[in-house]
């Protein structure tokens, strides 16, 4: 009850943890994030669970660093936006987001082969919008990692 006080009070915000790219945090790597879309990803083709899918998966990477292949950002792409999977978004917010995806689908066709895009494409579309001025830079989640189990909370 708590939660929908404060979510009604509070219903022109935008909860999404976001962050400039690149980015020197957490575990976003040696690019700063940047890998994540200039880089042809192949975890839809193959199973990164197993040992044969993380080799094969690294070494399409590891070539396309040695033979320079990137992929282009800098023309196709708005300012890059990255941040959690988790977040609490107002219904206009969502609702702009099915619209331009709708609209635009070439920006999600972009995120094709990306890795991880879930966590990119939502804070890129908002951040580059007029919902940026409603953003709290705060997902409302408390998350617990367990080897055995997650425990996601709202609060």
């Amino acid at each position: 009850m708590k939660l929908r006080v404060f979510l009604v009070k509070n219903r022109e915000s935008e909860y999404i943890e976001n962050f400039e790219m690149p980015v020197k945090v957490r575990n976003w790597g040696k690019d700063s994030g940047m890998d994540r879309v200039c880089y042809y990803n192949f975890y839809d083709l193959f199973n990164a669970k197993t040992i044969r899918g993380k080799i094969t998966i690294r070494g399409l990477l590891e070539a396309q660093k040695i033979l320079k292949i990137k992929r282009n950002i800098r023309q196709d792409l708005p300012k890059l936006f990255g941040g959690g999977t988790y977040w609490t978004l107002s219904y206009p917010c969502l609702k702009y987001i099915v619209d331009y995806t709708e609209k635009y689908p070439e920006l999600l066709k972009r995120f094709r082969w990306s890795f991880c895009a879930e966590e990119i494409y939502f804070q890129t579309l908002i951040m580059n919008s007029a919902f940026k001025k409603n953003v709290v830079n705060n997902n409302l989640r408390y998350i617990e990692w367990n080897q055995k189990m997650v425990i996601s909370l709202q609060f």
